[in-house]
């Protein structure tokens, strides 16, 4: 495919520590590179979340990194959000209901996604060729997927009806 599609993703967490590769939500297996990944939800060592997309072209992609931090042994309402334009511009990610402001990158030429269809991973990210697993230092609850972009209001709104569960 030469086209991307907008999506959503909804979760709380909550990081016990924070790792070079600290999954919350992956769809696709990479094959020692990042080949055959479509995604990822990720929170790095650095204590950021980012939301990483991947062109089939091994490391051609598109990717938001917020400049809040996180701690560890709170529960965090995520969510991110991509418009399906094919420019890290339609990339949005929110923390307990607020937009955050986010670095945007670019890396080589970003065409597409293009493995619609992969396996969604939940908490781990797998890697095929080696074989390599990496899972998510802490807990994930209440993952929602949307084949569309929420509005911010959609997602306040999501936010205010399962924060009681966790705050």
């Amino acid at each position: 495919s030469s086209s991307d599609f907008p999506f959503s993703i909804v979760s709380w967490a909550k990081f016990d520590s924070f790792s070079s590769t600290n999954p919350i939500f992956a769809r696709g297996e990479g094959d020692g590179t990042t080949n055959g990944i479509e995604y990822t939800l990720t929170i790095g060592s650095d204590s950021k979340l980012k939301l990483i997309l991947y062109d089939n072209s091994g490391g051609n992609q598109i990717r938001a990194t917020t400049n809040t931090t996180l701690v560890t042994d709170i529960w965090y309402h995520i969510c991110s959000t991509y418009d399906g334009s094919t420019n890290n511009t339609g990339i949005k990610i929110y923390i307990n209901g607020v937009s955050q402001g986010v670095v945007l990158s670019t890396q080589g030429t970003y065409v597409a996604m293009h493995n619609a269809g992969q396996s969604n991973y939940i908490g781990s990210f797998l890697r095929t060729d080696p074989v390599w697993y990496s899972y998510l230092n802490g807990n994930v609850s209440l993952i929602q997927i949307y084949n569309r972009e929420l509005s911010a209001n959609e997602v306040q709104q999501n936010y205010n009806a399962t924060r009681g569960r966790f705050q």
